[in-house]
C-alpha cells in the first residue's frame, strides 16, 4: 500500500481512531448506509494502517491485552449476538432494556471466547485439520445445509412435522384469519393491494363498482378513503348493515404530495376518489390512515386538512388504530396476563393536532374510544374475545373484530345518521 511502511504521526492516528469510535457510537439504523456517511469510518482506517507507527498513542491502545483479547474473539461475538438479541425480542413483550441488552452483550463475548478457543484454534491447527479436511466437511455440512433447506422451503418449514406445536397451530389461525380478512375488504376489488380480481391500477379505477349497489344493506351515504385502515372500517360497516362507498390502498397516503414513488397508484386511486366526492352528494368522508410514527407531522396532518377542506360533505379523520402487537405476542409466545394496548400513535397524532386549527368541515374521530371505552378494562381492550380472535394482525381488524369495531361505531351519537339513512 505504501514504500515507506507506516509511518508515526500521532494526530492523523489519534484522528483515525476517533473516526471510527464516533462511527461505532453515533450512527444507528438511521443512518444511511452505504452513504457518504461509510467515508468516516473507512478514513479512520484508511489513517490507522497509514500513520499508526507502534510508538504512536493509537498503537499502544489497540494493542492493550484486552482490545486484542477482543479482536481475537470478535467474529465469534458477532456470530453469537444475533441469536441472543433475536431471540431476547422473540420471547419479551416489552422491547429489551439497555440493562439486558447490555448483559446479552457481555454473555456475546463469553461465548465468543469458548467458540474461539475450542472451535476456532483446533480448526487453525494444521496437524488436525489440513486443507483437505476442511475442504472435505466443508462440501459435506454444505451439502447437508442445503439439503435441510431445500426441503424445508418445499414442505412450507416443515409445517407438517411441526402443526402439533401449539404456537405453529395459533399461527395457522392467526394466518387464517388475516386471509379471510382480505376476502371480506374485498381485496383487488375496492381495495388496491395488488391482490384479488384487480391487479393493475388501470383495471382496478375502470372496473371500481364499490358503491351503495347492495340492496339487503342500508345505503350509508358515506365514501371511506385511505389505506387498510380505511377498508377495516368499510368492513365494520357493511357487518353491521350499512353499506358505504369504498376506495383505498395498501399504504397509501391522504395527500397525493406525501405519497412515495412506489406507491404512485396511491396517487390514481386519491385523485379519482377526490372526483367522485366532488361530483357526489355524499353525507360524509371517512379519511382513515394507519398513521405510523415516522410520518406523523405538523405539516402531513395540515396538508389533508388543506387537499379535503374544499369538499361539500363532512369529513371525518380518523385518529390511529390501537396496536395490539403485546397481545398477540403474548398469544403465540403461550403466556398469560391481560396487556393493554399501545397508544403511542394517537397520543401522538392528538399531541400535534392541538397546534393546528382544524376546518370547520372536519370532525375528528378518537378510534381507540371504539374499542377501548373511558376507563375499560384489559378485557374490553383486547385483541381476543370468549370465542376467538378479533384481530388479523396487531393493528387490522379480523372479521369477528369488525363487526364490533362496526356496532360501536353505529351506536355512537356522532354516526346517528347512519343508522337514519334512506
Amino acid at each position: 500500500m505504501q514504500n515507506r511502511g507506516v509511518q508515526s504521526n500521532n494526530a492523523l492516528s489519534l484522528l483515525g481512531l476517533a473516526a471510527i469510535v464516533f462511527a461505532i457510537f453515533a450512527y444507528d439504523k438511521a443512518t444511511p448506509f452505504p452513504s457518504m456517511y461509510a467515508l468516516v469510518p473507512v478514513a479512520g482506517v484508511v489513517l490507522l494502517v497509514l500513520f499508526a507507527d507502534r510508538e504512536t498513542l493509537a498503537a499502544k491502545l489497540l494493542s492493550k491485552k484486552i482490545v486484542v483479547g477482543i479482536g481475537l474473539v470478535s467474529y465469534s461475538a458477532y456470530l453469537w449476538h444475533q441469536p441472543l438479541f433475536a431471540f431476547a425480542r422473540i420471547k419479551l413483550i416489552e422491547t429489551p432494556s439497555f440493562e439486558l441488552m447490555a448483559i446479552l452483550s457481555l454473555m456475546s463475548i463469553i461465548l465468543a471466547w469458548f467458540s474461539w478457543k475450542f472451535v476456532e484454534t483446533p480448526f487453525r491447527n494444521k496437524l488436525r485439520f489440513n486443507r483437505n479436511k476442511i475442504f472435505f466437511l466443508s462440501i459435506v455440512l454444505s451439502s447437508l445445509i442445503f439439503g435441510f433447506g431445500l426441503v424445508g422451503n418445499t414442505t412450507n418449514g416443515y409445517v407438517s412435522q411441526r402443526n402439533f406445536l401449539p404456537f405453529i397451530q395459533k399461527e395457522i389461525e392467526i394466518k387464517a384469519i388475516y386471509e379471510q380478512r382480505q376476502t371480506a375488504i374485498r381485496a383487488g376489488i375496492c381495495h388496491f393491494n395488488g391482490r384479488g380480481k384487480f391487479q393493475k391500477i388501470d383495471v382496478f379505477l375502470e372496473n371500481w363498482k364499490c358503491i351503495n349497489h347492495d340492496d339487503e344493506l342500508l345505503a350509508g351515504n358515506v365514501m371511506i378513503i385511505g389505506d387498510s385502515h380505511s377498508a377495516d372500517k368499510a368492513l365494520s360497516l357493511r357487518l353491521n348493515g350499512i353499506d358505504v362507498y369504498q376506495i383505498g390502498g395498501a399504504g397509501c397516503q391522504l395527500v397525493p404530495s406525501y405519497i412515495s414513488e412506489e406507491r404512485n397508484f396511491c396517487k390514481s386511486i386519491l385523485r379519482f376518489a377526490k372526483s367522485l366526492v366532488i361530483n357526489d352528494e355524499l353525507t360524509a368522508v371517512f379519511l382513515s390512515n394507519r398513521f405510523r410514527e415516522r410520518e406523523l407531522s405538523e405539516s402531513y396532518l395540515v396538508a389533508i386538512f388543506d387537499y379535503w377542506k374544499g369538499v361539500d360533505a363532512k369529513v371525518y379523520l380518523w385518529s390511529p388504530m390501537p396496536n395490539f402487537k403485546r397481545q398477540l405476542d403474548a398469544y403465540l409466545g403461550g403466556r398469560k396476563g391481560n396487556f393493554l394496548p399501545s397508544y403511542s400513535r394517537e397520543k401522538l397524532f392528538f399531541s400535534i393536532l392541538n397546534r393546528i386549527e382544524v376546518p370547520d368541515n372536519f370532525i375528528i374521530v378518537k378510534t381507540s374510544s371504539y374499542w377501548c371505552p373511558e376507563g375499560s378494562n384489559d378485557k374490553v381492550c383486547s385483541s381476543f374475545s370468549d370465542t376467538g380472535i378479533l384481530m388479523a394482525d396487531e393493528d387490522h381488524l379480523g372479521v369477528d373484530g369488525a363487526t364490533i369495531f362496526g356496532k360501536r361505531i353505529i351506536g355512537s351519537e356522532i354516526f346517528k345518521f347512519l343508522s337514519e339513512s334512506e
